[in-house]
This record gives structure tokens, C-alpha cells and sequence, in this order.
């Protein structure tokens, strides 16, 4: 899943809820689909709280289904009082299954519960950029030798 399809998902679940409701009604379905989401992943049962499935992921490959999860958690994240609860799983599992992009952002796996928090809060900023395959800083023609010359 790419961010922009994951922000859309998140953003529709978002409005699915009343605006004029409180955070905890407004929040509901999009509480659920990230549940959802993360229980279809790993194949658990989607009755499990998400920090619960999220633990049990760690026990799975990372896999393109876990790191389009990853990228709706970074930005659900970004969302204030939608994931009030469980923080340390939810980091635990961006830590792992975001592992490179967190360092090519210069997250800091030594800090603090609080700054962690803020840098991944903020990481939806960025993420597409940290997420990019990187590229040959050594130019091809370099090692590849140029096509034949048909004229020579």
C-alpha cells in the first residue's frame, strides 16, 4: 500500500463518523480498520485489541501487507487521540517493520518514550521520501560499458 492510498483509507474511516460526535464516536471506525487491517496481515483474529495483534506480528516475515499497515499506523499517528492506547506495541512494530526508513529519517531508537513518540508523529511528513528505494550514487556509465557503435 502506498502512503497516499494509505492516508485515503484512514481518511475515510475518519469521516465515517458524525462531526459534530466526540473524538471517541468519530474515532470508532477508524479504530476498528486499523484493527482490522493489522488482524488480516498477520491472520489473527480481528477480536484482539490492535497493540495485541500488533505483538503477535512480531513473530511474522515482514511482508508487504505488514508494511502497508506499518505506513496507516505512521499515519494514524499523526491523527491527535486516535491511538491514545498501546503506544509501546505500535512502536515496537514501526521500529521493526520500518527498521530502514526510520534510520534514512534520523529516528533515534535510544530516546526517550516521549521523543519517540513526537518523531513518529511527525514521520507522515516524510515517509514517501524514506521509503523510496535508494539509488546508485555512482553513475552507470561508469561500470556499464556504452552499446556497440552499428556505424563503426
Amino acid at each position: 500500500m502506498d502512503s497516499s492510498a494509505a492516508r485515503q483509507a484512514l481518511t475515510d474511516a475518519l469521516d465515517n463518523g458524525p462531526r459534530d460526535a466526540p473524538p471517541r464516536i468519530r474515532f470508532r471506525a477508524a479504530r476498528a480498520m486499523l484493527r482490522d487491517r493489522a488482524a488480516h496481515a498477520i491472520g489473527a483474529s480481528a477480536t484482539l485489541p490492535l497493540p495485541d495483534i500488533l505483538r503477535l506480528a512480531e513473530a511474522h516475515a515482514i511482508t508487504p501487507k505488514l508494511r502497508g499497515l506499518a505506513v496507516l499506523l505512521v499515519h494514524a499517528l499523526a491523527v491527535p487521540g486516535l491511538l491514545d492506547t498501546g503506544f509501546p506495541a505500535i512502536q515496537s512494530f514501526l521500529e521493526r517493520v520500518l527498521q530502514h526508513a526510520l534510520r534514512r529519517a534520523g529516528y533515534d531508537f535510544g530516546a526517550s518514550p516521549e521523543r519517540k513518540r513526537l518523531a513518529l508523529g511527525r514521520l507522515h511528513e516524510t515517509l514517501d521520501e524514506h521509503m523510496r528505494p535508494l539509488e546508485l550514487s555512482i553513475p552507470t556509465w561508469i561500470y556499464d560499458p556504452p552499446p556497440p557503435n552499428p556505424a563503426a
